[in-house]
C-alpha cells in the first residue's frame, strides 16, 4: 500500500512540502505555484500547514509580493512609515507590507484607525485585498453594508471561486484557501475604472493580461511528460524556482489486470475513446503492441465489447485524459538484492562522495541484471529491495522484444525501497497463470492469476515473480517477500540465525601422524546465539571430506588437490578463523560446514578489513575495499569478540558490546540489520594510560563516518610502539598544544 501511495497517488508539483498529503487536492496547484514563485512561503521545517490560520498582516505581505514582484522583500521596509493605522508599529515585521498596501489602496481597516494585523483573516477580507490589486473596488463597492456580497459577486465573475464551493468565506480562512483565492485572482485580467465606462481592461479593449502575466510573466505552458511518462502541465514565471510541474490526476488506477470493457465502465465511457499514447516503465511504447505479460494496449473503440487485458498483477496501471485521447501509464515493480554499499566518504581534501549501492535486479528471470552505482542510502549488503524503473529514453528499437530486454542502467532506477516479508513456510501447492499467451484474446473470466500456497495460506503471484518461482511442492522453508501490493514477488530460502556459527579452533586428529587412516577433524564452535560446542566432529567442509595438511597450513581449497585440508595444529588453520560459517548436523551428530572465501555462497555475509564499534551506538563503520561502509546493529545483534585464546566473548546488543577498534570483521546482515558480527584483532578503547607525545602536530587526518579526526601519535609508557589517538577536528578542548607526558582516557571512542 505504501508503494502504491508513493507511486500512483501523488497530485502535487515539484515544489513539495513535507505535509503535502494534508493539502486539499483542489488547492494543491495554487499552493505549489505560489510557493514556487516565492510569493506564499512555507515554514522553516519545510511544512506548509495548509489548514492553519493566517493573519491579516500575513495576507498583506503576500499581496505586496504579488503586486510588486519583490518576492525577496528587499524593498518592503522602506514603506514601514506609510501606514495609517494606530495598531501598526513601524518597527513590526509587517509594517512595510501594510504600509505599501494601505498607500496603494489595497487594504482597509476597521474604520476606527485599527487594522488588526494579528487578527485572523476571513475569506472575504483576503479576496477584497487581492481584488483591489487587480483593479476592482474603485467604485466603493467593497465598502459599506453589502461589501461582502459585492466581493463574492466580482470573485465569481472572474472565476476566483471555481474550486471553493462550499467554503464559508465569512469565517477565518485557512492558509490553503487563501492561496487558492490569490492564485485565481492573479490570473484574472487587470482592470481600471472610470465613471463613464466602469471597469475596462487596463490597456484597452481586448487586453486580457493578468496581474500574474504583467508582474511575473506567469504562463501555463501546456502538457509535458514527467516520471514514468505521466502527463502534467507546467507553469513558468521569472521569480523563485522559475517553474512548477502539476501532475494530472489519473482517471483510473489499478494494480491488477482488467479488460477494456471493465475499464470503459469505470471511466463512464458511452462511446469510443482513443488511446493516444502508452508508457511502460517510463518508455513510450505507443507504437508497439503485445509488449509483455498479458498486456495488450487497447483503443477502447468498442467499450461494450472489448475484452483485451490491460495491466497485470502487481503492475501499477494509470489512465489519464490528455490532448488527443487517453494515456496509459504502467509501472512494474521488480525484486532485487543489494550487492555492495558505498556510503558517504570524505577524502583528504574534504570532498564528499554521493552514497550509492550496487544492485542485482531480476527483470525477466532469476539470473538478474547487475546495476552498479545506484544512488541510494540506508541499505546494507544482502538487503532485499523493491525497484521501479523510469527508462525515459523512448528507445522503441531496443524494446522490440519486450521492455525487459532493453539494456537497463543504474540511471534508470527511479525508486529503491526495502522489501518486506509477509510470512514464511514451505510450498504446499502452486498454480501457474492461465492465458499468459498475449496473442489470444481472453476476458477477465478467462484470465487466471498464478498462485502459491505457503503452509495453509494462498498468495497471488506478482507479474515479476522470478526469484524462487515454484515448479513443485517443496519442504524447504522460505521467507515470502511481497511487491508492496500483497502479491508474492520472491521466495528466498529462510536463513535462521541459529544456522550460523564461527570456528573457535579446528584441527586434524589422527592416531597415525601424517596419514588419513583413522583420522578425523574436530572443531570448537561458537553459535550465533552465543552458546559453545567443543570437540564436535566435522565430516565435511564445503561439501567435501577434509584431508590432512600434516603440519602444513590448512587450506579451504588445496593448491594440490583442490579439496579442503586441515592441519594437525590449531594455529596453522588460519583460513578457517574469524569467518561466519553455515552448518548442518546429520543424525550421527556430525557437522558439515560451509565457508567460501569471499562468502559467495551467502550474499548476506560480508567481510571487512577493519571496523570501528562504539558502545551505545547502533552505527558500525566498516572499512572494505578502501571505502567506509555503514552497517547498523540493534539490541539483538550478537557480537562475538575474539579473546585471543581460540574463543570468543559474547555480547548481545550494541549497548552491551564495548567500544572496539577491530582489525577484521565478518558480519551477517538480514533485513537491514547486523544479526551476527565476528570480531578479530580487537582492541577496546575503554582504556586509561600515560603516554608521551613527541609532536603536537597531527600525524594525519582520518575520516570515520561523517566525522574527521586529527590522529596524534603517542608512546605508552614502557613501550616503543605508536598508539594512535583520535581527536575530532576543531575540538580545541581536547587537542594537545605541546609535547610532553599526558594521561589519556578513552571512553566509548571519545578522548577525555
Amino acid at each position: 500500500l505504501a508503494l502504491v501511495m508513493t507511486l500512483s497517488l501523488a497530485t502535487v508539483g515539484t515544489n513539495a512540502f513535507t505535509d503535502d498529503a494534508k493539502i486539499n487536492e483542489n488547492y494543491a496547484e495554487a499552493v505549489q505555484v505560489l510557493n514556487g514563485m516565492g510569493v506564499f512561503k512555507g515554514y522553516e521545517d519545510n511544512s506548509f500547514r495548509p489548514t492553519g490560520d493566517i493573519t491579516r498582516a500575513e495576507v498583506a505581505a503576500i499581496v505586496y509580493r504579488i503586486y510588486t514582484g519583490d518576492v525577496t522583500d528587499a524593498q518592503a521596509k522602506m514603506y514601514a512609515g506609510y501606514g495609517k493605522f494606530d495598531d501598526v508599529n513601524t518597527a513590526a515585521w509587517y509594517a512595510g507590507y501594510v504600509g505599501y498596501c494601505t498607500n496603494a489602496g489595497f487594504i482597509k481597516g476597521y474604520g476606527d484607525g485599527k487594522f488588526g494585523p494579528n487578527d485572523k483573516v476571513t475569506g472575504y477580507q483576503a479576496l477584497a485585498m487581492i481584488l483591489r490589486a487587480v483593479g476592482y473596488g474603485k467604485n466603493g463597492e467593497f465598502e459599506g453594508k453589502d461589501w461582502e456580497l459585492h466581493v463574492a459577486q466580482v470573485a465569481q465573475q472572474i472565476g476566483a471561486l471555481v474550486n471553493t464551493q462550499g467554503e464559508v468565506l465569512k469565517n477565518p480562512a485557512s492558509r490553503q484557501l487563501v492561496a487558492e483565492l490569490l492564485f485565481r485572482c492573479l490570473q484574472a485580467p487587470q482592470v481600471t475604472y472610470t465613471p463613464a465606462f466602469g471597469y475596462t481592461p487596463v490597456n484597452g479593449v481586448g487586453d486580457k493580461r493578468s496581474l500574474g502575466q504583467k508582474v511575473f510573466d506567469l504562463k501555463e505552458v501546456g502538457e509535458i511528460r514527467t516520471d514514468y511518462g505521466r502527463p502534467a502541465y507546467l507553469w513558468t514565471y521569472k521569480t523563485g524556482d522559475k517553474s512548477t510541474v502539476i501532475p494530472y490526476k489519473p482517471l483510473y488506477t489499478a494494480t491488477v489486470a482488467a479488460d477494456e470493457c471493465d475499464i470503459a465502465k469505470a471511466l463512464g465511457l458511452s462511446r469510443p475513446a482513443y488511446v493516444a499514447e502508452a508508457w511502460l516503465d517510463g518508455v513510450d511504447v505507443t507504437a508497439t503492441t503485445h509488449l509483455s505479460g498479458s498486456n495488450d494496449y487497447i483503443d477502447l473503440a468498442h467499450p461494450g465489447l472489448g475484452t483485451n487485458l490491460v495491466g497485470d498483477q502487481g503492475r501499477i496501471t494509470e489512465i489519464y485524459a490528455v490532448k488527443g485521447g487517453l494515456s496509459i501509464v504502467e509501472i512494474n515493480t521488480y525484486f532485487g538484492v543489494v550487492d555492495k554499499v558505498y556510503g558517504t566518504y570524505t577524502d583528504k581534501n574534504g570532498h564528499k562522495t554521493t552514497p550509492y549501492i550496487d544492485l542485482t535486479v531480476f527483470l525477466q528471470d532469476d539470473k538478474g541484471v547487475a546495476l552498479k552505482g545506484v544512488q541510494a542510502e540506508g541499505f546494507a549488503a544482502g538487503d532485499y529491495v523493491l525497484v521501479t524503473l523510469d527508462r525515459a529514453d523512448n528507445n522503441l528499437a531496443a524494446l522490440a522484444k519486450g521492455a525487459a530486454n532493453r539494456n537497463t542502467t543504474a540511471a534508470d532506477v527511479a525508486t529503491v525501497v526495502a522489501a518486506k516479508t509477509i510470512g514464511a513456510g514451505s510450498i504446499a501447492a502452486y498454480s501457474q497463470r492461465v492465458c499468459n499467451d498475449i496473442t489470444t484474446v481472453a476476458d477477465s473470466q478467462g484470465f487466471v492469476v498464478g498462485t502459491v500456497t505457503i503452509g495453509k495460506t494462498k498468495y497471488n503471484d506478482a507479474d515479476k515473480f522470478y526469484v524462487g518461482y515454484p515448479t513443485k511442492a517443496d519442504t524447504t522453508a522460505y521467507d515470502i517477500y511481497d511487491d508492496g501490493m500483497g502479491n508474492v514477488i520472491a521466495l528466498v530460502p529462510a536463513e535462521n540465525i541459529v544456522n550460523f556459527a564461527v570456528i573457535n579452533a579446528i584441527r586434524w586428529n589422527s592416531p597415525n601422524m601424517g596419514t588419513t587412516i583413522g583420522g578425523y577433524v574436530t572443531a570448537n564452535l561458537t553459535f550465533a546465539d552465543g552458546t559453545v560446542a567443543n570437540d564436535v566432529v566435522v565430516a565435511r567442509v564445503n561439501g567435501d571430506a577434509p584431508r590432512t595438511a600434516d603440519m602444513g597450513y590448512g587450506e579451504l581449497v588445496s593448491k594440490t588437490t583442490g579439496l579442503p585440508t586441515v592441519s594437525n595444529a590449531y594455529y596453522l588453520n588460519g583460513e578457517y578463523y574469524g569467518h561466519i560459517v553455515t552448518y548442518s548436523v546429520n543424525d550421527q551428530g556430525q557437522y558439515s560446514l560451509w565457508l567460501t572465501k569471499g562468502h559467495t555462497d551467502n550474499a548476506a555475509i560480508k567481510d571487512g578489513k577493519a571496523a570501528a564499534i562504539v558502545k551505545g551506538k547502533s552505527t558500525l563503520y566498516i572499512e572494505s575495499e578502501d571505502k567506509i561502509n555503514v552497517a547498523y546493529a540493534d539490541n539483538t545483534t550478537v557480537f562475538l569478540v575474539d579473546n585471543g585464546k581460540y574463543g570468543y566473548e559474547v555480547y548481545v546488543g550494541y549497548n552491551k558490546v564495548p567500544t572496539i577498534n577491530a582489525t577484521s570483521i565478518c558480519y551477517l546482515v538480514k533485513e537491514g540489520r547486523v544479526q551476527l558480527a565476528v570480531i578479530k584483532g580487537s582492541e577496546t578503547d575503554n582504556t586509561e594510560f600515560a603516554a608521551y607525545l613527541a609532536s603536537a602536530k597531527p600525524a594525519y587526518v582520518k575520516v570515520k563516518g561523517n566525522t574527521a579526526y586529527n590522529v596524534f601519535n603517542l608512546y605508552k609508557i614502557g613501550t616503543t610502539e605508536i598508539t594512535e589517538v583520535l581527536v575530532p577536528v576543531g575540538d580545541t578542548k581536547l587537542t594537545p598544544t605541546k609535547t610532553g607526558f599526558y594521561n589519556v582516557e578513552i571512553t566509548d571512542g571519545t578522548v577525555n
